[in-house]
């Protein structure tokens, strides 16, 4: 029964006389309805840069809105996932006690990403709420690692960006946000004349696009301008010192971003141009032709989670391993001798996470994060 549904009430009442007599009435019912908020994903076990990377346990969370006129009793959520690299870290399903009408509970579950999802790997999460017959699902799109472009190769060539006029833009390490680069806009141009830069990408789920620019301009006059197709979000000018950070929400689908400095008819202040740093991309396929053969998999440990033993591959032959719990404690210690495979015993290891130590014969040393089931 949907929420404030209408329902028509007649009553007929009829004496031992067979006079009759009816009367009728609408009746307004109550009854709760869900709507599941946007979600985010938080580092919380990892190597506190708070990107979403590969071997970290992070939280994802969501809102539980109660947006009916009656309460929901007995609420209960479930998480799932079909990618084989993301784990629930614990039960799949919460109990959330009622929910009063216009209410909001918030939704949270541990979530530990497998060795193997490397940076640009796009997964989803499922969310479903329910309370008897009221019911409502969603599911969620992630990317692990930032698809930014900081420009820090110095050049244009981490993404597939074009320069769609003469006046291309270029690498300056004067001042930029963070690091030794930032992209400017073309230096010199004419009146009435523009220099742009873009990049297409196929975004996966709705997120935003955020960058930081600067600029130095005539102020009204020159501008930076930001599209999304061709539709006109945002333009800045004037003579500003600092970066401005600012965001724009992408739909899911094909989309090209574009960033044109754009000069009027005369005159000139500053020095003429804008700059942009450090821009965030929303889930998308700028990894997709990322080879394997480039990705640092020297290692490969299964499975992970363990229940009882666990499996090292090596490219390399493996001289020693050792387990070690988050406080440092050695667990475990088991030297291999020319072998690039070996394998734990964790049947008497207490379930949790752990740090396995790896040294190989060249020297170098791995450094893996593991769970016990």
């Amino acid at each position: 029964m949907p929420d404030r549904h209408i329902v028509q009430l007649t009553v007929e009442i009829t004496d031992d006389q067979n006079n009759t007599w009816v009367s009728g009435d609408n009746l307004e019912l109550h009854a709760p309805e869900f709507s599941l908020g946007n979600a985010t994903l938080v580092e919380i076990q990892g190597n506190g840069n708070g990107v979403i990377e590969r071997n970290e346990t992070v939280l994802f969370q969501a809102d539980l809105i109660n947006k009916g006129s009656a309460v929901a009793s007995n609420v209960m959520s479930h998480v799932n996932t079909s990618s084989s690299l993301i784990y629930i870290n614990g039960a799949s399903s919460k109990s959330h006690g009622n929910l009063n009408p216009g209410g909001t509970t918030s939704i949270d579950y541990e979530v530990d990403l497998d060795n193997a999802l490397w940076k640009g790997t796009v997964f989803e999460i499922e969310l479903d709420a329910e309370a008897g017959y009221y019911k409502a699902d969603r599911y969620y799109t992630f990317m692990a690692g930032e698809a930014m472009e900081d420009f820090e190769t110095a050049d244009f060539g981490k993404f597939d960006w074009q320069h769609s006029s003469a006046n291309n833009w270029y690498m300056e390490s004067v001042n930029p946000l963070l690091g030794s680069f930032s992209a400017r806009s073309f230096n010199g141009l004419n009146h009435l004349d523009y220099s742009e830069l873009s990049i297409s990408m196929d975004v996966m789920a709705e997120d935003s696009i955020i960058f930081y620019y600067r600029v130095s301009s005539e102020d009204n006059y020159d501008f930076l301008e930001f599209y999304v197709d061709n539709n006109l979000k945002g333009q800045w000018s004037g003579i500003e010192s600092n970066y401005t950070r600012v965001g724009f929400l992408v739909s899911e689908g094909q989309h090209t971003f574009k960033w044109r400095y754009t000069k009027d008819y005369g005159w000139t202040e500053g020095q003429d141009c804008a700059w942009i740093d450090n821009i965030t991309f929303p889930p998308n396929n700028l990894y997709s032709n990322v080879s394997q053969n480039n990705r640092p998999a020297s290692i490969k440990i299964y499975p992970n989670p363990a229940t009882s033993r666990l499996k090292v591959l090596s490219e390399e032959i493996i001289q020693k391993m050792e387990l070690i719990d988050l406080s440092g404690r050695k667990i475990l210690n088991r030297s291999v001798v020319n072998k690039k495979s070996s394998e734990l015993n964790l049947s008497e290891v207490s379930a949790g996470i752990y740090i396995l130590n790896i040294q190989l014969d060249s020297g170098q040393l791995l450094n893996e994060k593991v769970i016990k089931r």
